[in-house]
């Protein structure tokens, strides 16, 4: 958290009369020593929240706030993130990732094939690298777009072992 943030929030939290809930701030990740601009790891995040009220959904990874009746505000000032160590880090967790979203999926009677997994290595690809402006990075943003394009890949993938190896245990 920097200093301008602290501040931030610090004069956000005395307003007499707060009316948010939910307070988003800028998620300035960085990628190899450079921050990303564009794409997934780029946009705001709700990181303050008043409690009252407030639950999570159950979820193994990327729990989500279940807000009633949200009002958020974005901030000015960003958290500054470094989320990889190194590029082995990154592929480590986002195939961790993928393996646990691929258990919940089963485990809620979803489905898959290996056709939709290389289906879906694509269009996440293109949606990090072009739709969301990825390119602009350079070859971080290149980068960033093919581990978002294998992840999305390995939790379909994963789906299908799962699959599989359920079906091999039934015979």
């Amino acid at each position: 958290m920097t200093d301008a943030l602290k501040a931030e929030i610090d004069a956000v939290l005395s307003e007499p009369d707060l009316q948010e809930n939910l307070f988003k701030m800028p998620w300035h990740t960085y990628f190899f020593g450079k921050l990303l601009k564009h794409g997934r790891y780029s946009s705001p995040q709700g990181k303050l929240f008043l409690k009252t009220g407030v639950s999570f959904k159950n979820r193994q990874v990327h729990e989500t706030l279940l807000i009633p009746n949200e009002k958020s505000r974005t901030l000015k000032s960003a958290i500054i993130h470094h989320s990889w160590r190194s590029y082995h880090h990154a592929q480590e967790k986002h195939l961790k990732y993928a393996c646990l979203l691929a258990e919940e999926k089963y485990a809620k009677g979803k489905r898959s094939s290996l056709a939709f997994a290389v289906l879906r290595f694509f269009t996440d690809f293109l949606q990090q690298y072009l739709l969301h402006l990825g390119f602009l990075d350079g070859w971080r943003g290149f980068l960033m777009a093919i581990i978002l394009g294998q992840y999305g890949f390995n939790k379909y993938a994963a789906l299908v072992t799962l699959q599989a190896e359920h079906k091999a245990k039934q015979q």
